[in-house]
């Protein structure tokens, strides 16, 4: 007998939670709400680009104070599973 049904159930709530987090971390990157940002992010994380930069947490932290560059992130539905897809909105540098 197939167990996996109950699986989903119980993941659900954990994958709804990581959800609402993500949410309310991009809600505060867009916001540059350091104090949301600073909740949301561990002391020791580290930011890494995609072209491979690597930022500390307090470098980041500076860097969305210094100017903004977050204007927009969406998350939406993503076929193929629980993760989400996002869509970032970022400003040229003048």
């Amino acid at each position: 007998m197939s167990n996996t049904g109950s699986t989903e159930v119980q993941h659900a709530p954990i994958e709804d939670s990581f959800r609402e987090l993500e949410r309310k971390r991009t809600r505060g990157l867009v916001a540059r709400d350091r104090g949301a940002i600073e909740r949301l992010h561990a002391t020791d994380c580290q930011f890494i680009t995609p072209f491979g930069a690597v930022y500390s947490r307090e470098r980041y932290l500076a860097l969305l104070a210094a100017e903004p560059f977050y204007v927009g992130w969406e998350c939406g539905p993503c076929r193929g599973g629980a993760r989400q897809r996002r869509r970032l909105f970022v400003l040229p540098r003048r």
